[in-house]
């Protein structure tokens, strides 16, 4: 465990390595952001050093209060968090550059990106706002590069493609942005390098999407209420195709065979996963699918990720359940039968995590805030090992799937181990157990509220397996 930042910070997420070669950046620093005051941090195992410095927000402002909120417990009426960057989710390129989701601008989007733009794009549909954009630090240089998009970001992951797309998660957003980041690096041209879709089902069945179409309810998928999903249903227009929102808060990109799956916890209830895949023209080749989750079998898929066979795995917050969803197995793929996204109930596979649950139920009382898959063996365990963020345990949860166990790794001291993400490198591959390791933070949104109190700072955790208790 290495401390680093400071008390006040939400250290959210780190990045080790490139996620699509586990090798890069071997021995060398991890990487996050702190979100709460905007801080680039970093922690260097190999001689127990940290550093920091502040990531540029442009003409953002900040989102937290500076005045007028209910005194901190520890701090009273001083404003702790300051945040016009709130830089959220870090990912590692190929040359070692650590992207990031950031704030650097009011939310009003440039004329490029609305109505009456002569960006395709924007014709075909048009964004108004994005909350956050991107960019990314390169610590060959110690410079940050802030990139502008129209489309809203949260999440982000490199596709393993020849143009290094990075794609983006949006909660409440209308579309799936992406950055080629290739054609970035040649142009420095935002505007050329990035594209959206929204998300259309082809529901009228004819293998392609086409304008007009449906348009989205919101509702309540279980309540069966005037404006739930069975209620769109019966007013949808079975000759059209049907747009709907999916707002995803996890996203990644299937290696198999590059389509973009995202997660939905909040939108509807009780969650869905989607997939949309751009074809050789977006936005127009642009097709989303979605699927479910059965309601009686589990609740809201939060984190997301993929293993090297293509199969969706999702943690899910409300249920304490890791899920798997293998698409191979579904027999409908497009068509008024996918209208209710329960069309392919026999991808889903769940397993039920350890610990207690709710009285009177069998529901854990676990929460994942997200989940990560180990595809190349990082921590020992075996490539494609899916791993949870027990955040309501102090721990994270590794499940075999073959055998169906789990292995718990769970942090004794200090307690208040919330865990929000994961990551894996391989600095030695000859060195067994000890040239491995998986690494995961401390990110309660404040320091505070763990063992420790106060004067407690943020933590990098990095967890080895040995294969027996005596090994060396």
């Amino acid at each position: 465990m290495w401390d680093w930042n400071d008390e006040y910070g939400m250290v959210h997420d780190e990045i080790a390595t490139d996620r699509r070669n586990v090798r890069l950046n071997a021995n060398g620093p991890i990487y996050a952001v702190d979100w709460t005051n905007d801080w680039f941090i970093w922690a260097n195992p190999a001689d127990n050093s940290s550093g920091r410095v502040k990531v540029p927000h442009g003409t953002a402002t900040s989102k937290l209060r500076q005045t007028g909120f209910v005194p901190y417990r520890y701090f009273g009426e001083k404003p702790v968090w300051e945040n016009p960057a709130s830089p959220h989710n870090p990912m590692m390129d190929a040359t070692g550059r650590v992207w990031m989701t950031t704030t650097h601008r009011a939310f009003d989007n440039p004329a490029w990106c609305k109505q009456g733009s002569d960006n395709k794009f924007a014709q075909y549909h048009p964004l108004a706002r994005s909350i956050e954009q991107a960019g990314y630090y390169d610590p060959k240089t110690k410079q940050f590069t802030l990139i502008d998009t129209c489309f809203g970001t949260h999440h982000l992951q490199f596709a393993e493609d020849a143009d290094n797309t990075l794609v983006f998660s949006n909660p409440g957003g209308q579309e799936v942005g992406w950055i080629n980041t290739r054609q970035y690096d040649q142009t420095h041209d935002a505007q050329l390098s990035q594209g959206w879709c929204p998300t259309v089902l082809d529901t009228n069945g004819d293998g392609k999407i086409t304008k007009p179409w449906n348009q989205p309810m919101r509702g309540n998928a279980v309540t069966g209420d005037e404006d739930s999903e069975t209620a769109r249903l019966g007013k949808a227009d079975p000759k059209l195709d049907t747009r709907i929102s999916v707002g995803p808060y996890g996203i990644i990109v299937n290696p198999v065979d590059n389509s973009i799956w995202g997660s939905t916890d909040e939108v509807e209830i009780p969650g869905q996963i989607f997939r949309l895949v751009r074809g050789s023209n977006p936005p127009e080749t642009c097709i989303t699918e979605r699927y479910y989750l059965p309601k009686e079998l589990g609740y809201r898929p939060r984190g997301i990720d993929v293993d090297r066979n293509g199969v969706i795995w999702t943690a899910l917050a409300g249920s304490a359940q890791m899920a798997s969803f293998d698409r191979r197995k579904c027999k409908v793929l497009n068509g008024p039968a996918t209208m209710d996204g329960r069309h392919c109930d026999e991808g889903w596979t769940f397993y039920r995590q350890p610990g207690p649950a709710y009285k009177g139920s069998d529901i854990g009382s676990e929460f994942n805030y997200y989940n990560w898959v180990d595809q190349f063996n990082t921590l020992g365990l075996g490539a494609n090992t899916a791993i949870a963020n027990g955040s309501g345990s102090d721990s994270l949860l590794a499940l075999n799937p073959a055998t169906k166990e789990w292995l718990v790794m769970r942090v004794p001291y200090p307690m208040g181990f919330h865990s929000r993400g994961v990551d894996g490198r391989i600095d030695d591959p000859n060195a067994g157990w000890k040239g491995r390791g998986i690494y995961s933070t401390y990110g309660a949104d404040a320091m505070w509220h763990i063992e420790g109190g106060p004067q407690q700072k943020n933590a990098l955790v990095k967890f080895q397996v040995r294969p027996n208790p005596l090994a060396r």
